[in-house]
């Protein structure tokens, strides 16, 4: 059952988690800080929109139902996704390395 973009507000509790704040700001941080940024900042930005509209779809596609109601169980998933996404993507190279509690 997927929900259609027109009832997905993008709302949920999780885009709210200090998680997904770090997540964001070091990859924000990681794209500006990168030697292409100065000269193409059009590029940063999208790429920086397409991690929060990537996560977006996997709240979407992951509902609290997939995990039999866990909200336990559903965050764990989703921070796995972003620790998963930051390593995809090589994002942090010069961090240190995203590890989720």
């Amino acid at each position: 059952n997927k929900i259609p973009n027109v009832f997905f507000n993008g709302n949920d509790t999780l885009l709210k988690s200090p998680r997904f704040k770090d997540f964001m700001a070091l990859a924000e941080k990681s794209i500006l800080n990168s030697p292409t940024a100065e000269y193409n900042i059009g590029d940063s930005f999208n790429r920086l929109a397409e991690y929060k509209d990537d996560a977006l779809e996997w709240l979407q596609e992951n509902p609290l139902s997939k995990y039999n109601g866990s909200k336990l169980a559903r965050k764990q998933a989703f921070e796995k996704y972003l620790k998963d996404t930051a390593k995809n993507f090589n994002l942090f190279t010069n961090e240190q390395e995203y590890k989720p509690d």
